[in-house]
């Protein structure tokens, strides 16, 4: 964990009643600057929105077989679907946030050069589907799209039931508002000409198409940009280093895709408009961003910058009781199923005891965890997080006096397949669980320069059906 603090409530639980917009973006992110800015901003928007997975997109064109380099990659063996892979890593890494899916696309566009439809499935349509599939009756999920089309076309081709589950807002192609006429030559359209067409033919899609004509004049100045980030912010960094690594000549830039991001998160900044699709395609109607308030989004995106950034601030004094953080959850948030669920144990004075974990009768998985705890009256407290019945328990780990549980480790997946715990001694329980899942994590409290502990543990927060989905820590800092 890069930073202590997430976001603070200062509520003592979770509601459980407002779903949030489950939402999916798919980046071409090695392609350009703007798409790191437009998957940072969507990432600050986790409070609001439930961001299920980012997929990483490819950017094949001409240029790559005509010329040495595009932009800073030498282009000899590119592999541009991977360079967007390696990005997105890195920026969910940096803001903590890991445990959000990122699979890999396709690395090629739908069909052949002279045209087709055939999908190309990859890791990415699998995961979309897993996530489509897991939507209750009358939901949707948004899924954003900032390069070529072809894994959101080809999650289409390989099963058009999809289309009644999702909504895809994406950027590509011009549209003259005068002439009501479609171009489609353009940079993400012409990198899957296909999968495009494919987009247009369907029926009963709702599809909402961010022109670049219509965010031709959202522009970021170069010298303004770098000063305005902070130094010492890694995420802010990674924005200036983007700009400065890719294309450092350019004093002035449209932001296409972050103009996209938005205007689907600041609606009222943005006015649609139902037009016509092109006349070689089949003959319907689908929704463009006819306009957008340049100088709205631009205010929202420096004073969203702002407001993480002070979130990300420690208080200056320990909060009162009920007063807690909540850090990042690992495992299946993506198609969580049970309520979120929230526990305190431990309070200021008092000693953790004993810890034991209950994993499934396969012993594969964790079910959930029993704490005792000795509370600072000298009474013994036993607390549960998760579902303990029916399950392997495993040996009870005894806490030292003076032990202070600083954070947890294992892997996970749809759920929380393993788990360790840590403590301030450098100590750590046994690995409980099974093998499975695809996502190392590891979650412990920082420290300051002197080595001191930025928080205290209290608890943990996450989500639980017969087997534990999610799990991340509440706490409360201490400077």
């Amino acid at each position: 964990m890069k930073k202590l603090l997430l976001f603070l409530l200062c509520f003592n639980s979770l509601p459980i009643f407002a779903q949030p917009q489950k939402v999916w973006l798919d980046a071409d992110t090695g392609n350009e600057v703007d798409d790191v800015y437009a998957i940072i901003r969507l990432l600050w928007a986790t409070e609001q929105y439930n961001i299920t997975g980012l997929s990483a997109a490819h950017f094949n064109n001409a240029d790559l077989v005509a010329f040495d380099q595009w932009n800073q990659y030498s282009t000899p063996g590119i592999q541009p679907v991977r360079i967007s892979q390696a990005l997105n890593e890195e920026i969910l890494s940096t803001m903590g946030l890991s445990h959000i899916p990122h699979p890999m696309g396709a690395d090629r566009q739908m069909g052949r050069a002279w045209g087709g439809y055939e999908p190309r499935s990859s890791a990415a349509t699998e995961a979309l589907q897993q996530v489509i599939n897991k939507l209750k009756p009358g939901e949707k999920l948004d899924i954003i799209t900032l390069g070529a089309l072809t894994n959101i076309a080809s999650l289409i081709a390989l099963d058009t039931t999809v289309t009644e589950k999702i909504r895809v807002y994406s950027l590509g192609g011009g549209y003259d508002l005068d002439k009501k006429a479609w171009n489609k030559n353009e940079f993400n359209v012409r990198c899957d000409l296909n999968a495009f067409d494919f987009m247009m033919n369907q029926t009963g899609l709702d599809w909402t198409v961010m022109p670049i004509s219509t965010v031709i004049d959202y522009r970021f100045e170069r010298e303004e940009t770098y000063q305005r980030f902070d130094d010492d912010r890694p995420v802010e960094q990674l924005m200036e280093n983007r700009w400065r690594q890719t294309d450092p000549e350019s004093t002035v830039r449209v932001m296409w895709d972050l103009g996209l991001v938005e205007a689907y998160l600041q609606p009222g900044l943005a006015t649609l408009a139902a037009v016509s699709t092109p006349p070689e395609n089949h003959l319907h109607t689908v929704k463009i961003y006819a306009k957008i308030d340049t100088h709205g989004l631009y205010k929202d995106f420096w004073q969203t910058v702002e407001k993480h950034r002070q979130a990300f601030q420690a208080p200056a004094h320990k909060p009162k009781l009920g007063e807690i953080h909540l850090g990042n959850r690992v495992g299946g948030t993506l198609a969580q199923e049970g309520p979120t669920q929230q526990l305190i144990c431990l309070q200021e004075g008092d000693q953790l005891h004993s810890i034991q974990t209950c994993l499934t009768p396969q012993q594969n998985v964790v079910k959930g965890i029993r704490m005792e705890v000795l509370k600072k009256d000298g009474k013994m407290q036993t607390s549960v997080f998760g579902d303990t019945t029916q399950g392997a328990w495993q040996p009870v780990y005894q806490v030292k006096k003076g032990q202070l549980l600083t954070g947890i480790s294992g892997v996970s997946g749809w759920f929380v397949d393993s788990i360790r715990f840590h403590f301030n001694d450098g100590t750590t329980t046994p690995l409980y669980g099974g093998g499975g899942g695809d996502n190392d994590y590891q979650l412990i409290l920082s420290r300051n320069r002197q080595k001191q502990l930025r928080g205290r543990w209290m608890g943990f927060w996450g989500s639980a059906t017969n087997q534990l989905e999610s799990i991340g820590l509440v706490f409360w800092p201490v400077e």
